[in-house]
């Protein structure tokens, strides 16, 4: 339960809570979230105040106060919450209702919704498997709307967030203008540091493929499939400090280095989903053809490090600029 203290019954924050704590089909759209997924929840009956949801130890939490860094944010009419407690459906009648609320509602008795996340976090974080776990309804419902493939998908995340946090939205805003020669040797030094955990991180991931390697060349197959999940952790991990930290960085430093991100961007969600799907094949582990996808993602994971490297490393390694007399 969200600690707010006393309540009116039926709030919509209360028909929220009993819907996540007791409805079939929402308990289990929640399992596919990864732990630490999270989503701030704002309502308009209530202007000064937010909660969040959040995964932890396989429960979702209703919380009081702004998650930490939250995937999505939504901002909640009461009758868009009544809406959403008469769905009896499964996930794929849940997930249609709210999408219909977000794009095809007036804001006056809808959902709006702002995307925090970068795309791969949210793909890492279990949001396109809710999604596929929808089933054909969703699917009919994103084509009707102009999204049919994972790369249209991407793109409208994308648009949304690089809109920027709508008015509604406290405390967070988008900065811009120049960035002043102090702050750029700030974020070069934190590029300095960030290299040489993602180097430290390179390492590790190339010692877990040899783990797999070995555990294949053995055929012993269940030491593999614990590698695998192993390594799928450790990716995720090295993508979220990239996402949170480089990329950003990198931007800060030279806005040209947009379409570099991009593309590093854009690998990161096809490799890991493409992981995410051997990892799920787990009863497919040694057979030739899980061994051929995997030595490909490997490849193509070795192209992505040494230019993702390049970027990183040659960036951090520029020389700050002399500072000017006070």
């Amino acid at each position: 339960m969200p600690e707010t203290g006393s309540r009116e019954h039926d709030s919509p924050l209360d028909l929220l809570a009993e819907l996540f704590r007791r409805h079939p089909a929402w308990c289990d759209a929640a399992r596919y979230l990864e732990e630490g997924a999270s989503s701030d929840l704002l309502f308009t009956s209530q202007p000064d105040a937010v909660w969040h949801l959040e995964r932890r130890g396989g429960e979702t939490l209703l919380r009081s106060g702004a998650a930490r860094d939250p995937d999505l944010i939504f901002r909640f009419t009461p009758k868009s919450v009544e809406n959403l407690s008469h769905a009896s459906g499964d996930i794929g009648d849940i997930a249609v209702r709210l999408f219909h609320l977000v794009v095809d509602v007036d804001p006056g008795e809808g959902v709006e919704l702002r995307v925090a996340a970068p795309f791969s976090r949210l793909v890492r974080r279990g949001y396109l498997s809710l999604l596929a776990a929808g089933g054909l309804r969703v699917l009919a419902f994103g084509a009707s709307h102009g999204v049919r493939t994972v790369h249209d998908l991407r793109g409208l995340v994308d648009r949304i967030h690089r809109a920027g946090a709508a008015a509604w939205v406290a405390g967070v805003s988008a900065a811009s203008g120049a960035v002043s020669p102090a702050d750029r040797r700030g974020l070069r030094l934190r590029m300095r540091r960030a290299a040489r955990e993602i180097a430290a991180q390179h390492d590790q991931l190339r010692e877990i493929v040899g783990e797999i390697n070995d555990a294949l060349a053995c055929g012993d197959t269940a030491s593999a499939a614990d590698s695998v999940a192993h390594y799928c952790d450790a990716l995720g991990a090295h993508f979220a400090l990239e996402e949170d930290i480089v990329f950003p960085a990198l931007h800060g430093i030279d806005p040209r280095n947009g379409k570099v991100i991009e593309t590093m961007l854009h690998e990161h969600v096809m490799l890991f989903t493409e992981l995410r799907r051997l990892a799920d094949t787990v009863d497919e582990v040694g057979t030739a053809d899980w061994r051929a996808a995997f030595y490909e993602l490997r490849r193509s994971l070795s192209l992505h490090e040494a230019r993702e490297e390049t970027a990183v490393y040659s960036e951090a390694r520029q020389p700050d600029e002399a500072r000017q007399p006070d």
